[in-house]
Order: structure tokens, then C-alpha cells, then sequence
């Protein structure tokens, strides 16, 4: 369905005649083909106004290869700053990212600056230069206490994705 124009002194007079709504958040009014999912982990915000993480998938029926995830988060990119901000995390779960490179093309049009994984604890490969690695690559019998992700490197990075 398309949205019908309406000329500016009808909106005014449509405005002034009914209350007005809350207008959604930013990241709301523009999910197209996206929906904000449930997962049981979630847990409500202290406020009230939403869950840690925020959780967004394809909606039913669309899929949505890697591609598409990466040209709706280039164009969404500051809605998903604040989101996060807001949420503390976004979770996006069922989109077609496989590997490396495709989670790679996701994380660059979050214009996401590249990192030098200099100082970390961990052993890691490489795998999109200055955007992907690989996770801890101890062997499986050595513990992995618990952490926050390179906050003891000398210049963590601005944002930190996992795949």
C-alpha cells in the first residue's frame, strides 16, 4: 500500500484536530522487512522502554541474504548506533551471513573503523583485514575467564560484532 499525500495545511489541520501519537523510535519507523524478535535471554530494560538485547529479524516470509542485511544497515547505520546505545546490544538472528567476507561487507557499512588486534590475550587469525577474526584460538582445555571483550587493550575498539 502507498501512502496517500496530503498537502501541508491538511496535515496541519488533520494534527491540530486529534491528539497527537508518540511517535515511534527511528529504528521502528524504518525496519522494511525487519521485525524486532523475542528471545527467552532477554531481559527488560530498567525503564521499561525495551529489552537488552534488541533482537531484529527478517520478517515472516523474507528472507534476507547478506547483501540485503548490508545495504538496510548501511542505510539505517546511526538508527543502530543509537539502538545500541539505547538497548545496550542488537542481536540480528535468520539472515543469510555466511563466513567471513559477508560478515565482513555487514560490518563495513556500519562504517565500523578497521582494528589492529595488538594487545589482545587471545590467540586470532585474521580473516577480513581490520574487521574479522577469528574467536579465542587457546587450546579447547585452557579457561577463558571471564571478560569484557579487548578492554585490556591499550586502544579498544570503538565497537565490537560477533558472527
Amino acid at each position: 500500500l502507498k501512502p496517500r499525500c496530503r498537502s501541508p495545511q491538511r496535515r496541519a489541520r488533520r494534527q491540530t484536530a486529534r491528539p497527537q501519537q508518540q511517535q515511534p523510535p527511528p529504528l521502528a519507523r524504518a525496519m522494511d522487512g525487519l521485525v524486532e524478535a523475542r528471545i527467552p535471554e532477554q531481559r527488560p530494560l530498567a525503564d521499561g522502554g525495551g529489552a537488552f538485547p534488541l533482537v531484529l529479524e527478517p520478517a515472516p516470509g523474507k528472507a534476507m541474504c547478506a547483501a540485503e542485511l548490508a545495504e538496510w544497515t548501511r542505510a539505517h547505520a546511526a538508527d543502530l548506533r543509537v539502538a545500541t546505545s539505547r538497548h545496550g546490544a542488537v542481536l540480528f538472528r535468520g539472515f543469510g551471513t555466511h563466513g567471513a567476507q559477508e560478515f565482513g561487507a555487514v560490518t563495513s557499512a556500519l562504517d565500523c573503523e578497521g582494528y589492529s588486534y595488538i594487545g589482545g590475550a587471545a590467540p586470532r587469525t585474521e580473516l577480513v583485514p581490520g574487521l574479522v577474526f577469528t574467536s579465542n584460538e587457546s587450546p579447547p582445555d585452557q579457561a577463558i575467564p571471564f571478560h569484557h571483550e579487548l578492554a585490556q587493550a591499550p586502544e579498544p575498539p570503538a565497537d565490537v560484532l560477533f558472527h
